[in-house]
């Protein structure tokens, strides 16, 4: 009786292809993804849905919530490095701090675009991996593996002959931050357009082309300088 177990045991086995165990694999892994998180910050978390997890592959992010930030998805997840270290990281203090990084962006801004608005995306951020709670909001904004995300209107006459020296006062406005962004800048007179915007509807608003003079993407390397500046 017991060999007859065996062998249909084996052949459930060979016809899954092991999905079974793979089945296993991902749910221990969303286990310990959330057992991490509460050890690190010591509060509750609960699982979401994975943002991606591929079969076979170690690397996966879930989204996670908690009561003390309700209505946030918080990023968890676990990469392999190329020295084949597993590292587990999340983004829990940068939606913590979401306000404070919010307000640190809109200074530096406001400092060459006077009227504009700035849209602060957290979940689009790169944080380091070794972010935790020890760790102040100047630490993380200036850590260098700190890449924010963010929107900007700019509600100001299009000025073509002087668009790249107003984008370099910006980047060195942020270098002498230390705040390293992946920008997304709009130039528009559209007063309603600045004025409506927000973290709610951005979607909609960079899909259209009927409102803005100017468009630029750009991204600011370890060094604080443009890895790429694109105008378009």
């Amino acid at each position: 009786m017991r060999k007859k177990l065996l062998i249909a045991a084996l052949i459930i086995l060979t016809v899954t292809g092991g999905s079974g165990c793979a089945m296993l694999k991902i749910t221990s892994e969303k286990e310990k993804i959330v057992s991490r998180m509460e050890e690190k910050y010591g509060e509750d978390f609960r699982f979401v849905e994975w943002q991606f997890k591929k079969l076979g592959s170690e690397n996966c992010a879930a989204h996670l919530e908690c009561d003390s930030l309700p209505g946030q998805l918080i990023k968890a997840g676990k990469k392999i490095v190329p020295d084949g270290e597993a590292v587990y990281y999340d983004n829990y203090m940068g939606c913590k701090y979401e306000d404070e990084i919010q307000t640190e962006l809109e200074h530096a801004v406001r400092n060459v675009y006077p009227r504009s608005r700035v849209i602060f995306l957290t979940a689009s951020s790169q944080f380091p991996d070794n972010m935790g709670p020890e760790m102040s909001v100047e630490d993380i904004i200036q850590d260098r593996d700190t890449l924010l995300a963010a929107v900007i209107v700019a509600e100001e006459k299009w000025d073509a002959a002087r668009k790249e020296t107003r984008l370099e006062n910006l980047r060195q406005e942020l270098e002498d931050r230390k705040i390293r962004l992946d920008g997304n800048l709009f130039v528009t007179q559209d007063e309603a357009a600045c004025a409506r915007i927000d973290e709610t509807n951005y979607h909609d608003w960079i899909s259209r082309e009927d409102w803005f003079s100017g468009r630029c993407y750009f991204a600011m390397d370890k060094a604080y300088e443009f890895y790429y500046a694109n105008w378009r």
